[in-house]
């Protein structure tokens, strides 16, 4: 019997399914693999490094519950931090990672092999940080270098959103736009022309498409076609 747990580290990632996907995907097949069910499922946003894991403690004793083993995708999912997994390995539930497939968790190799794992993607959690402080403490400098103030906000989701949305209603003016200039011509042409021959003729006027391309049959029945 599984009880499966996924994470992922960021609220957007929560909502777009970034991340819990390939985790689901990855337990399910192992699963069918094995021929064991995977009776239920919990899931946290939540940091790598953070201790305070309400879907991780449910899960946990649901585990204890059922007999169950906890089954998760990968070591960084399930935490980067060595005192979280030290605990974990203490609680007593069998844990299952699928890409650490080989590993036991029994008291001497098992233990000493999470440590180490569980320190590098600590470690590697840590730089990340860093990097990222690193880089806006560059971003910050050069802001001062130009003696422009730099931004409070930038790259959200509502942002980029409203930035979309805002690009979106441009291109529709824009079309809208190019099509009660140039759609009457085309018709009119049409007339009397074939679909090839309405391309040659625009092309010959210098009247490129609204992506700056050279006409062709299907683009103007296309054209023709909008609305």
């Amino acid at each position: 019997m599984l009880i499966a747990y996924y994470r992922v580290s960021t609220k957007r990632q929560g909502r777009s399914g970034l991340g819990l996907e390939a985790q689901k995907v990855a337990l399910e097949e192992y699963a069918k693999r094995i021929g064991i069910s995977i009776t239920e499922s919990f899931t946290e946003i939540e940091s790598g490094r953070c201790r305070n894991r309400p879907q991780l403690k449910s899960a946990l004793a649901r585990c204890k519950e059922l007999g169950a083993t906890l089954a998760v995708a990968k070591l960084d999912r399930l935490a980067r931090d060595v005192g979280l997994i030290l605990w974990l390995v203490d609680s007593g539930v069998k844990i299952t990672l699928l890409d650490l497939p080989d590993l036991s968790a029994d008291p001497i190799v098992g233990r000493l092999v999470l440590t180490v794992m569980a320190a590098i993607a600590e470690f590697e959690s840590r730089r990340i940080g860093q990097r990222i402080k690193e880089a806006m403490a560059r971003r910050r400098a050069r802001f001062a270098r130009k003696g422009r103030k730099e931004p409070k906000k930038f790259f959200s989701v509502k942002h980029q959103e409203r930035a979309n949305a805002a690009w979106h209603r441009q291109n529709r003016r824009q079309a809208r736009a190019f099509r009660l200039e140039f759609q009457p011509l085309a018709l009119g042409l049409r007339q009397t022309r074939t679909l090839t021959a309405v391309a040659a003729e625009l092309n010959a006027r210098g009247v490129p498409t609204r992506r700056g391309r050279k006409w062709s049959a299907g683009l103007v029945h296309a054209f023709l076609r909008k609305k």
